[in-house]
């Protein structure tokens, strides 16, 4: 047994150590003397409980007390048993030493040694829509973060635009998704990533300028797809909702608030999808780099079971300063989006914007 990696183990004074420096997990021990501090200070290491009574016994302190301190510090969470079975098993060979720093940082907020979340990230499958540099940020932090399959859609071909931290020169002219993807297999933890037909996917995030694909997210909702919207604007960069389908509001029903806090929004938003669609819309480095990587992290806690903060919310970053802003939103009475599918007449009735990418 030994205290979980990262944990700092502290003096702070003849009768108490505290083990852990951040307020959040630290966690303060009674000490009866310096001879209980070493048994401490000998659970950085690995030692059986015959080991650490030995430790003790050399320091001439009260064997009693090896159990007390261990079930106080099993029972805190910071101790792991190495004897235990890990979910390590279940990552790639190949994978595991690049996540172990992931799973170090996980231990520290759970009973376990973190690896059973980064084995849930590993059986997931994500699809990314639009790879520009804000798109395939986002799936390569995803791989990098241990998220075992993705899926790829952009065949817009590589410009030097695009070039930056995911994509090279000498990606110029080849279609993005196929660019990515051999980049994303080369690292060292690279899980299954394919350019095709649906995987059984368990999140879909959408990077789209400007406005969202209503039809697109639409088709999300009714499928049951859990989903992210991305979203690249002229001096910002906009992630979320992230949409659970039935519960909470969804992007149909953001389009609906815009609509009744502006009633051109429709007519708007089918320009900007037009004019987008020509015209591309470029990604600041440090704002794509920010989104991409918040965008990433969101979709990781909803597959490791914890809710996203932006559920509901949308979180826009900004240029010049890189300031953040949040809106929220609720459901919309009008859209239905947790009741059967409408038709494309009421579709149509509600005026949405055109889909970007049909």
């Amino acid at each position: 047994m030994y205290l979980k990696r990262g944990l700092a183990a502290l003096w702070r004074s003849e009768s108490q150590a505290q083990i852990g420096f951040e307020p959040r997990i630290a966690r303060m021990i009674t000490l009866g003397g310096p001879s209980e501090f070493s048994l401490i200070e000998a659970l950085c290491t690995d030692h059986s409980l015959p080991q650490l009574r030995g430790i003790m016994t050399r320091a001439h302190g009260d064997l009693a007390r090896v159990d007390e301190l261990v079930g106080e510090l099993t029972d805190g969470g910071a101790l792991l048993n190495r004897a235990r079975q890990s979910d390590h098993a279940r990552i790639p060979v190949n994978a595991r030493e690049f996540l172990a720093p992931s799973a170090e940082s996980r231990a520290l907020l759970r009973p376990d040694d973190g690896w059973p979340e980064l084995a849930r990230l590993n059986e997931s499958t994500v699809h990314v829509i639009g790879l520009g540099r804000t798109g395939a940020r986002i799936a390569t932090v995803l791989a990098t973060s241990g998220v075992g399959r993705l899926r790829l859609t952009d065949s817009t071909l590589v410009s030097r635009r695009d070039c930056g931290l995911d994509y090279g020169f000498e990606d110029v002219g080849r279609p993005r998704d196929v660019a990515l993807k051999e980049r994303i297999r080369s690292l060292p933890c690279s899980g299954i990533t394919s350019i095709g037909p649906p995987m059984d996917d368990d999140a879909t995030v959408l990077v789209d300028p400007d406005v969202f694909d209503i039809v697109r997210a639409r088709d999300l909702v009714y499928n049951g797809v859990p989903h992210l919207s991305v979203i690249l604007s002229e001096t910002s960069i906009t992630v979320g909702p992230w949409v659970t389908p039935g519960d909470g509001p969804c992007l149909r029903c953001i389009a609906l608030h815009r609509t009744d806090m502006d009633s051109a929004w429709p007519a708007m938003a089918t320009q900007l999808s037009a004019s987008s669609a020509v015209a591309g819309r470029g990604d600041d480095s440090v704002l794509s780099a920010l989104a991409g990587a918040y965008a990433a992290g969101q979709i990781i806690s909803a597959l490791t079971n914890h809710t996203p903060p932006c559920s509901g919310t949308t979180i826009s970053f900004h240029l010049p300063d890189f300031s953040t802003s949040a809106t929220s939103w609720p459901p919309h009475p009008e859209c239905g989006c947790i009741a059967p599918a409408p038709d494309d007449a009421v579709l149509d009735a509600a005026q949405e914007p055109a889909p970007l990418l049909a």
